[in-house]
């Protein structure tokens, strides 16, 4: 400003005391600049803060140190932006009337920012993750769930959590340090995929329609298991799946339910009341009766009787009797059923006998005059023979021919037997060939001296002889 100023000349004798005095004026343009007080920021922008003048001819930002982005360096409120963790010493230098003033401020950007993963887990416990603080800065972790345990303590980025709820868990690290805090809230999904085999129920079958729930329906996949009792699945990783080949009793299987990696899972009962039941194999039979073979019902406490399926006049000896006698079977195909039942369930199964009896027909017997003779026996369609000789000497030309040759025959008498073979069965019947034919001779051939002789023809047992002229005279 003006300063102004007075010069006082005195002049003193002995006299007198004589003074003179002048004024003039000094004027001061100095003045003082505030660049604003120093800031602590806890974002990477702010304003700047300082002094200005009217009557300035200019004014502007120096940056002393640091790296500012400063927008509009003429500006004293200016937007700077500063890098987190970084800090800055401007100058605010302003010139008005020819003087210059300066002062600085110092801006320190201590933001901090909480940095935490959201996670998918499959169980009650997990390891929550966030950045680890640094340098002077700490963390926490909060969550509104009671349950939740930290380990060691919320103080741990990578803390382990118990506790978890089935669903969204919320937690949230708090990052700060003496100046700054900054927070980010992330979610811990303990999945838990929804299993449902089904209701429990009791059959009377060996098979049954499993009734899961649809995983697809949550983007996932199942799988049947067997847990107790036995089956076997059509398709095992088929919600609604058929099983086969149920136990007796209770049949407990798992449906387990996969999604994004997570399993869960649920039991279903099948309690099979389908009483044991049993007839044993097929039965090829060479006679009119046999043995059925049921299992014994009263092994489990049930109840059994045996009916007859086709017609016919076989007779069952005891329908009650799990291994009764059939007699009278013909020949051909005779099904029989077996029931057993308890206070639950009836269960029934065929037997099928097949009566393959087969009956030889050797043909009738033959007498001849020769010692050779066709034999006549009948043979079956599909059906094998063989003859046999009962005696020796005779010699079958093929013994497996129904109407083969037969030569060389015993005087009288000669036993054969013709033997059929048909779908495991066999039979047999004898026949006889009477050989009658008659050995003749006349005695040797005789020279005599005289007009008689005696004959010496062969003696024919159980026949008669007769002697004729052949040539000559007698």
């Amino acid at each position: 400003g003006v300063n102004l100023f007075k010069w006082i000349v005195t002049n003193t004798t002995a006299y007198t005391t004589c003074s003179t005095d002048t004024t003039f004026s000094v004027i001061s343009n100095q003045f003082n600049v505030s660049a604003g007080n120093d800031q602590v920021i806890c974002t990477n922008s702010t304003f700047l803060q300082a002094e200005t003048r009217p009557d300035a001819s200019s004014s502007y930002w120096n940056v002393i140190t640091g790296s500012p982005i400063i927008e509009n360096t003429n500006d004293a409120n200016s937007q700077i932006t500063i890098a987190q963790g970084a800090s800055t010493i401007l100058e605010w230098i302003v010139t008005e009337n020819g003087c210059t003033a300066r002062d600085t401020v110092t801006i320190r950007n201590r933001r901090v920012t909480a940095v935490a993963y959201a996670q998918e887990v499959c169980t009650s416990s997990a390891t929550l993750n966030a950045q680890p603080p640094s340098g002077s800065n700490w963390g926490y972790w909060t969550t509104a769930n009671p349950a939740v345990v930290f380990n060691p303590d919320n103080s741990q980025y990578d803390a382990s959590v118990t506790g978890l709820i089935p669903g969204a868990n919320v937690f949230t690290w708090t990052l700060r340090n003496a100046n700054c805090v900054d927070s980010v809230s992330v979610i811990m999904n303990y999945l838990v995929p929804y299993a449902n085999a089904g209701p429990s129920i009791s059959v009377c079958d060996d098979e049954h329609t499993l009734s899961a729930n649809d995983p697809s329906l949550q983007g996932g996949t199942g799988l049947w298991t067997v847990d107790l009792g036995s089956g076997t699945f059509v398709n095992p990783t088929l919600y609604n799946s058929g099983v086969t080949g149920l136990g007796q009793g209770a049949n407990t299987f798992r449906w387990t339910v996969t999604v994004r990696g997570c399993n869960n899972s649920s039991l279903v009962t099948i309690t099979n009341n389908k009483p044991t039941i049993s007839v044993g194999a097929m039965q090829n039979i060479c006679q009119n009766s046999t043995i059925l073979t049921g299992n014994n019902p009263s092994i489990d406490g049930n109840e059994g009787l045996w009916s007859k399926v086709t017609t016919g006049p076989h007779v069952i000896v005891d329908p009650t009797l799990y291994n009764t006698e059939v007699t009278g079977i013909q020949n051909g195909t005779a099904i029989f059923q077996w029931t057993v039942w308890n206070s639950a369930c009836t269960a029934t199964e065929l037997l099928t006998v097949n009566n393959n009896s087969v009956f030889a027909d050797a043909g009738i017997d033959i007498s001849t005059c020769a010692d050779s003779v066709v034999l006549g026996a009948s043979l079956p369609p599909n059906a094998t023979g063989e003859w046999t000789s009962l005696n020796p000497g005779p010699i079958i030309k093929n013994s497996t021919l129904f109407n083969t040759w037969v030569t060389n025959l015993n005087a009288n008498n000669n036993s054969f037997m013709w033997t059929i073979t048909q779908n495991g069965c066999s039979n047999s019947d004898m026949m006889v060939v009477t050989n009658n034919a008659v050995s003749v001779s006349a005695g040797d051939d005789q020279n005599i001296c005289e007009n008689q002789t005696t004959l010496f023809g062969s003696n024919v047992s159980g026949g008669s002889g007769l002697w004729t002229l052949v040539s000559g005279s007698g």
